[in-house]
């Protein structure tokens, strides 16, 4: 039982709920790439779920360099096109340099993008971990200075 408890935590705290910002999380997945990101609470990366006709679009271009015809598609394009309904990917917030580490939020920063204690509190509670990331360093530096 404690292996089938530890299994279970480890996909617990490796999946991604999606849709990712959502309220009402529908479902889990286990993305075997995706979950190799780290936490950063200032990402480069951000999740998306390809569930709208516009991202699908996006993201059929990206992978095949070609325009997405509404209504005039192939039998391959449309079964291309329904495998991406619902595909999770990334995508970057910002210009990306050479060698910096690919990271994504673990939490949801429109909400508790501020404020390093709360943000610290939900890292803690699902995953397990405090975040050292450079914002929270330098919120954490500021806020210590503040109480002296």
């Amino acid at each position: 039982m404690d292996h089938l408890r530890g299994v279970l935590l480890r996909v617990q705290c490796n999946s991604l709920g999606f849709p990712f910002t959502a309220a009402e999380t529908l479902g889990w997945s286990l993305q075997q790439t995706i979950c190799m990101l780290n936490h950063s609470c200032a990402p480069n990366l951000a999740i998306f779920c390809a569930d709208d006709a516009t991202e699908r679009e996006g993201v059929w271009q990206y992978l095949t360099g070609k325009e997405a015809r509404a209504g005039a598609n192939s039998p391959e394009e449309d079964r291309v096109e329904a495998l991406l309904r619902g595909c999770m990917a990334v995508k970057a917030l910002r210009d990306i340099a050479q060698y910096e580490e690919l990271t994504l939020s673990y939490v949801d920063l429109e909400q508790l993008g501020d404020f390093v204690e709360e943000r610290s509190l939900k890292l803690e509670e699902r995953y397990r971990f405090t975040c050292a990331c450079s914002l929270c360093r330098e919120q954490r530096r500021y806020s210590w200075k503040r109480r002296q």
